[in-house]
């Protein structure tokens, strides 16, 4: 929100006022000559310096001569005419237009303005161009404000007034809205910092409005006529909400943690005393029986692995990284003799090169390895050796490493699925797991300040 930012002077006042209207004020007399004052600028987009302002207007003029300007005025002078009107073609910033020129005398003085014209069509489109202008400010999602280097109000949209709970009256009648809408000191001075130096970055802030106070975010820009405009938007509901989903989430995953953390030992137990019942009575039983406690010891088992990778992708959330300087060669060496009963199961062949030494936790690099070289292994193509390829090449500051196989690939239309928690995109029969090897990857490289991504080509 832009409030004031310095006491204004009437002259400044007025310098914006005659740039609005397309407005030069100027003077002349036999002594001093012609001097062009406040307006000139907006007009021109120049001023006439040290020099002589006469020779310097008179070069703007389409056939203009200073001869010819000074006659016209001395007529005026002299008592010839009461008034002087003419339209001029002048070359103003965006190229020749009709200026309108009128002068009178005053005591020993001409006083005179110069005014651009602008066409028919052009004012019906300036019109147009200030209704559009009107409709978008006034509808706006977002607040609008602008005021004066006085503090005079200058913009103020139904945005303002729906979020801050005030009308444009009340704040333009308002002898402080700086103390009425950032009573703390502190905030009033950021605010300052940032309407004073303008650079269209959003900042925070906490604003007292009618109802209350709002967390809302602002941002001023700067005009090319050295005004500021500033804009903002309400977040302390979205922060809310936010919070909200945050908390939720904390305790679903609480939940998960403690309830797969729960559930180890009594899958345990019933695995165990199953598999002790079937090797006491086993030989006793016939062959349905054996079939449901083989179904049983199966099925806790699996359940086991499943409450396991639960366990695991919990941790890869929360459990705070200890990072230090990582071999990624050494990481590797580890993961491959632990998956050595799978590679020589499917007698595959794993190459890599040279990987570099990151600072990483040791626990979750390795994990992440161990599943993405343990998938490249087990998604292999049926009666076809495995053959994976570890590399990694330096893309700026951060590493790239690729696990590549020539296994069974997948549809690229399932891409976005594939590190989802609980998404297989094979038969269970075919190839076991539970869904969340992939989904832990993602968590592992996401702590880390990275990002994983899959290329395939089906079959």
């Amino acid at each position: 929100m832009s409030v004031r930012a310095e006491q204004g002077t009437a002259p400044g006042l007025l310098e914006a006022a005659l740039g609005d209207a397309r407005l030069a004020v100027f003077t002349y007399d036999r002594a001093s000559g012609l001097r062009i004052g406040v307006g000139c600028e907006a007009l021109f987009g120049a001023a006439p310096g040290e020099g002589d302002a006469l020779t310097w207007l008179a070069s703007r003029v389409e056939g203009g001569e200073p001869d010819s300007l000074r006659q016209s005025w001395n007529a005026l002078l002299d008592g010839a005419r009461a008034e002087l009107q003419a339209e001029l073609r002048v070359r103003l910033p965006g190229g020749l237009a009709q200026v309108r020129h009128v002068a009178r005398r005053e005591g020993e003085t001409v006083v005179g303005t110069l005014q651009r014209v602008l066409s028919e069509s052009q004012r019906r489109e300036a019109e147009r161009s200030e209704r559009r202008f009107r409709a978008i400010y006034e509808n706006a999602p977002v607040m609008i404000d602008a005021f004066g280097p006085d503090g005079s109000l200058l913009l103020w949209n139904r945005e303002c007034e729906r979020r801050l709970g005030y009308g444009a009256e009340e704040v333009a009648a308002c002898a402080d809205p700086m103390a009425l809408f950032y009573p703390d000191e502190e905030t009033r001075a950021a605010v300052l910092e940032s309407i004073l130096a303008p650079d269209g970055q959003f900042r925070e802030f906490q604003v007292q409005t009618r109802e209350g106070p709002r967390a809302q975010r602002w941002a001023n820009f700067a005009l090319p006529d050295g005004e500021v405009i500033s804009v903002g938007f309400d977040v302390t509901d979205l922060r809310a909400s936010h919070d909200a989903l945050e908390r939720s989430n904390r305790e679903l995953e609480e939940f998960a943690y403690v309830a797969s953390h729960d559930l180890q030992e009594p899958l345990r137990m019933v695995r165990s005393y199953v598999s002790l019942l079937e090797e006491e009575v086993g030989p006793q039983l016939d062959d349905d029986a054996r079939a449901y406690m083989a179904f049983a010891v199966e099925g806790a088992t699996r359940m086991q692995g499943l409450v396991q990778d639960l366990l695991e992708y919990s941790r890869a959330q929360h459990v705070e990284l200890e990072r230090r300087e990582v071999d990624l060669d050494q990481v590797l060496a580890a993961v491959l003799v632990e998956l050595e009963p799978a590679r020589a199961a499917c007698a595959g062949v794993v190459e890599a090169g040279p990987l570099p030494t990151l600072a990483a936790d040791p626990g979750q690099i390795h994990r992440l390895l161990l599943n993405l070289v343990g998938n490249a292994l087990k998604f292999h193509r049926p009666e076809q050796p495995a053959s994976v390829r570890i590399s990694a090449r330096q893309e700026g500051a951060a590493w790239r490493i690729e696990v590549a196989d020539d296994g069974i690939g997948f549809d690229p239309r399932h891409q976005d699925k594939v590190f989802r928690m609980f998404q297989r995109l094979n038969r269970r029969s075919a190839y076991e797991g539970n869904g969340i090897g992939l989904a832990i990857c993602r968590q592992i490289a996401l702590r880390h300040g990275g990002e994983i991504g899959v290329e395939t080509t089906p079959g």
